[in-house]
């Protein structure tokens, strides 16, 4: 059966090209470059949120320790009995809040920025999968299958059936 197949390879590759990757290009490829669309939007998505994910983690823990160490330093200051001890731990913890409310603008603006790069980011994938198109064509000077995707340089060669194939 297999010897059958090699003998007749060349009709079959031309049925491939006549026949059956017109039919593929029109009903399947659609589909699969759909899918891939959708996991190129999914897959930024995700890296996107779990990045702001990290990054509120990170900042609510900065927060904290900014909160903690002004509420100290006013703790400091009412437990102490000195005037310039306790003007000296009020201005601390003063520094500490507006280190703290610096530190809430500036995340209020890298997350606005990162949305900004989000749907940039969107909008290029979404335009990197509808670009995506197969060509598959029979090189008559290597007498091989290639398949191309996009415009690649570097086709992909598909091999021919070997007996090792049955």
């Amino acid at each position: 059966m297999f010897q059958f197949l090699l003998k007749y390879s060349k009709i079959f590759k031309n049925i491939l090209i006549k026949y059956v990757w017109p039919w593929f290009l029109e009903h399947i490829w659609p589909e699969i470059k759909e899918r891939i669309s959708e996991l190129f939007i999914y897959l930024t998505g995700e890296i996107f949120a779990r990045f702001k994910e990290w990054m509120n983690k990170r900042n609510n823990e900065t927060e904290d320790t900014f909160s903690s160490k002004a509420s100290e330093a006013e703790q400091k200051a009412s437990e102490a009995t000195d005037q310039a001890e306790i003007e000296k731990q009020k201005a601390i913890a003063q520094v500490w809040r507006e280190a703290m409310e610096m530190l809430r603008r500036q995340n209020e603006k890298l997350e606005k920025e990162l949305e900004e790069m989000r749907e940039e980011s969107l909008n290029e994938a979404k335009k990197t999968a509808s670009d995506i198109t197969l060509d598959l064509t029979d090189n008559e000077d290597d007498k091989k299958l290639t398949l191309k995707i996009d415009d690649s340089e570097k086709p992909i060669t598909l091999p021919e059936p070997t007996e090792k194939d049955q």
